[in-house]
């Protein structure tokens, strides 16, 4: 899964990239919001964390650019902007969910789950071999296997 991390805050920057990659999260930290924008088209992505109070744009015209350009990827906003005008704005502007600073990174985490189990799973490639969970059916070679053993067909 494959994280765009745009926020500005050195410290807070560092503990949430080590915390996702320890986790298993692909992260892309960037520290502006044209930075974020111009890797939102770079790279593949599936879920944007985005702090609002960005030191070249505000965070919200980023989410509007990023939900306009990415309709199907999954934006959580991350911000100190704690009044309720602020997270109806967030949400307005087209995040999936927003959370006040401080917050604790395992809700994060937890939040970021169950958003993505409510997801269906990326379809696979022409030729590509679908996996789920430890079930991989390759339709090309005609093989499947449950974790590391052949099923025979």
């Amino acid at each position: 899964m494959s994280v765009l991390f745009i926020e500005d805050d050195e410290v807070i920057g560092r503990h949430v990239e080590a915390g996702l990659r320890s986790h298993g999260y692909a992260v892309a930290w960037t520290r502006t919001g044209g930075s974020g924008l111009a890797e939102a088209a770079r790279l593949p992505i599936d879920v944007v964390l985005l702090d609002l109070g960005l030191p070249d744009v505000d965070g919200i015209d980023v989410a509007r650019q990023l939900r306009d350009e990415y309709p199907d990827v999954l934006i959580l906003i991350l911000t100190a902007r704690s009044e309720e005008i602020d997270v109806i704005v967030g949400l307005d502007a087209g995040a999936d969910d927003y959370l006040v600073k401080p917050f604790s990174l395992t809700v994060l985490l937890a939040r970021l789950r169950a958003h993505l189990r409510r997801r269906p799973p990326a379809p696979a490639g022409p030729g590509e071999p679908v996996r789920i969970a430890d079930l991989t059916v390759d339709t090309g070679a005609r093989r499947c296997f449950l974790r590391d053993r052949e099923v025979e067909l």
